[in-house]
C-alpha cells in the first residue's frame, strides 16, 4: 500500500524467519524494486504474474490460485482489490511460461 513494487517477485526472493515468536518475512533481490507515491496496479499485477509463473515452474499453480491469491487479495483495500485483475495476471504468467517452453523446476 506504500507504493512499493518489487519487480522480481518470485518465491526464491522471499525469506521467512520463524523462531519462537512471530514470523518475519524479508524480500530480497531488490535491484528492480521501485517506490511510487501511490500503489501501481500495473506493478502489483506484474509482481503477481511473476509469482504465479514461478508457481507454474514448481508445479504449485493450484496452491497459488486457491491459497495465495485469495489471502493476498484479502489484505488489499477494496479500492485496490477491485482494480487488480487476476485473470489478466494468470494470462500474462501463462504466456511467459509458454515462452520458457513450460520449464519445470522439480
Amino acid at each position: 500500500m506504500a507504493g512499493a513494487v518489487h519487480g522480481d517477485l518470485k518465491w526464491s526472493n522471499i525469506m521467512v524467519q520463524s523462531n519462537a515468536g512471530p514470523i518475519n518475512i524479508f524480500f530480497i533481490d531488490l535491484d528492480q524494486a521501485k517506490l511510487y507515491s501511490t500503489p501501481r496496479i500495473r506493478g502489483i499485477e506484474k509482481d503477481l504474474s511473476r509469482f504465479y509463473c514461478y508457481g507454474l515452474e514448481l508445479g504449485a499453480e493450484e496452491w497459488v490460485m486457491s491459497e495465495f491469491f485469495p489471502a493476498y487479495m484479502e489484505m488489499l483495500p477494496d479500492v485496490i482489490k477491485n482494480r487488480v485483475d487476476l485473470v489478466r495476471v494468470k494470462g500474462k504468467a501463462l504466456k511467459k511460461w509458454d515462452k520458457k517452453k513450460r520449464r519445470k523446476i522439480i
